[in-house]
């Protein structure tokens, strides 16, 4: 349990995150971000209350708050920077602040692989390895290995509960992932091979208009996207769809959507558009499709609009969901 010296503590570091954003705000700069925001957001992160809360800090409601609340200002400041992937630690330690909170409740193992037993050494093993190749992947990893044992085992269903902690966790996850993957994408945007904006190509096949020129150039950049950047781009790409459909599908199952589940149907779109954008033409095409399903499901909801782009979007590629397959 914290107490109520610690929550005074946190809450007073959480004032001064939200205070480096308004200094981001005020003078919107790499540098301002990089020299002023950076080195005092470490050293907030690096305070004994904070670091006590996510290292020795007991799972219970009040304490997985607390870390939400933290991993989300962090986002948000490390998203200033998308383009280079905002400060690729920051998306790790959220990783790894995120990952204490799911893992306590075998959340992580059930969103991505649909494993229900602990002991399934092999698919864990392979699930593990193609998490992530990064260094907070690796954290995360050692964390799982460690502390996944027969007290757990009651927790393997957590994820299909209607809690919205659970909820708000998985979509953090698929921001952080995404964020991180905007290194890539910026990359494969300005080689002016393929576009990772919003509002990317539909892959459809269809015979009236696919000319030989057309087909040729499908293959060249099929060809590219088996590779370097594109493969990188991926990686980071496939964790982030996998918990943002965890997070709708958890909100689906809890009834209760409103404007926040507007904003998560969008991220699960623009993931799944950015992730077809740098896949083989002839598997893009369900990116897509999802990305189309979760944009209408949001333009559906009262109070919620959906930005201009993703608004034409939608109605320019809405049909396909009324296509037969």
């Amino acid at each position: 349990m914290l107490s109520s010296g610690t929550l005074y503590r946190l809450s007073q570091c959480l004032e001064d995150i939200q205070m480096l954003r308004a200094t981001i705000i005020r003078s919107p700069s790499f540098s301002t971000f990089h020299n002023i925001a950076l080195p005092q957001l470490y050293e907030v992160l690096q305070r004994e209350e904070v670091q006590f809360l996510f290292e020795v800090g007991d799972t219970d409601r009040r304490c997985i708050s607390q870390r939400l609340k933290f991993c989300q200002e962090v986002l948000e400041l490390a998203y200033w920077d998308v383009d280079s992937g905002g400060d690729r630690r920051l998306a790790g330690w959220v990783e790894r602040g995120l990952g204490g909170i799911v893992e306590g409740r075998v959340l992580v193992l059930v969103a991505v692989s649909g494993i229900r037993d602990p002991e399934d050494t092999a698919d864990y093993a392979a699930w593990l390895e193609g998490f992530s190749s990064s260094g907070a992947g690796h954290d995360v990893k050692r964390c799982l290995r460690s502390r996944i044992d027969s007290r757990h085992r009651s927790g393997l269903t957590a994820i299909g509960l209607p809690n919205p902690g659970n909820i708000r966790a998985l979509t953090l996850l698929g921001r952080s992932w995404l964020l991180k993957a905007q290194q890539y994408l910026s990359k494969i945007s300005e080689d002016g091979s393929n576009s990772s904006s919003s509002g990317g190509s539909f892959p459809f096949t269809n015979t009236d208009w696919t000319s030989a020129d057309e087909d040729r150039d499908i293959a060249e950049q099929d060809r590219k996207r088996q590779d370097g950047v594109y493969v990188d781009a991926r990686t980071c790409l496939m964790p982030a769809v996998e918990f943002f459909g965890r997070a709708v599908r958890a909100m689906e199952a809890s009834g209760v959507v409103g404007v926040r589940g507007g904003e998560i149907y969008v991220l699960q779109a623009e993931a799944n558009m950015s992730l077809g954008n740098v896949t083989v033409s002839f598997e893009a095409q369900p990116y897509f499709r999802t990305a189309v399903e979760a944009l209408r499901e949001a333009s559906l909801i009262d109070g919620f609009v959906l930005p201009g782009h993703l608004e034409r979007y939608l109605r320019s590629f809405e049909f396909v969901l009324y296509d037969r397959q």
